[in-house]
């Protein structure tokens, strides 16, 4: 069951990574093209905000990912079978 969890839970915090990579990206340029033209007070986020954002984003997606892993991995394939 240790495999299956490890396998499955490295392949979505993968996917959420890159995820979150794109969006900091569109994120930080969209600040600072668009919001610092449009308005004339624009918040300034730091490296902390970016990282805080990340870890919470990956806690949320290591929960969702873990506890829906460890329920298929613990599913009893024959009963699924048994009512197909």
């Amino acid at each position: 069951m240790a495999n299956i969890v490890r396998l499955i839970l490295f392949d979505f915090l993968r996917l959420i990574t890159l995820a979150m990579i794109i969006a900091w990206l569109l994120f930080y340029l969209i600040n600072r093209i668009l919001v610092a033209n449009i308005f004339a007070y624009s918040a300034e986020f730091g490296f902390g905000f970016y990282v805080l954002t990340g870890a919470l984003t990956l806690l949320t997606g290591l929960a969702a990912v873990l506890s829906q892993t460890i329920n298929a991995a613990r599913a009893i394939p024959v009963d699924s079978l048994r009512y197909e």
